[in-house]
């Protein structure tokens, strides 16, 4: 098996957020160790706001808290939506598998 074409499929994706047309940021899933502190919006978009090459954005919760409402509703939701589908992608496919 090649590692690298298996992370290519299962390894941690970023999914690009246009806040305006001069910035973008990217929703990088957490890992299970870092899952755990996504327990309110402030730490979920400290944790899952990532920059063009993944690397976490925001230095603080406290910089965090310093973003317009506007700007944090956005990611919020869009992290909300990359849970939601990255929880339910898979479902029915591994729901058949099982009934075989």
């Amino acid at each position: 098996m090649n590692i690298q074409n298996l992370m290519l499929v299962i390894g941690t994706k970023l999914h690009p957020i246009t806040l305006t047309p001069e910035f973008t940021v990217y929703v990088k899933l957490p890992t299970l160790d870092t899952f755990a502190k996504c327990d309110n919006s402030t730490n979920t978009i400290f944790n899952c706001i990532v920059d063009a090459n993944g690397e976490q954005l925001f230095e603080s919760t406290s910089q965090v808290e310093k973003v317009d409402l506007k700007y944090l509703t956005i990611m919020n939701t869009e992290i909300n939506k990359v849970f939601q589908e990255s929880m339910n992608s898979d479902v029915p496919k591994t729901e058949k598998k099982n009934k075989m």
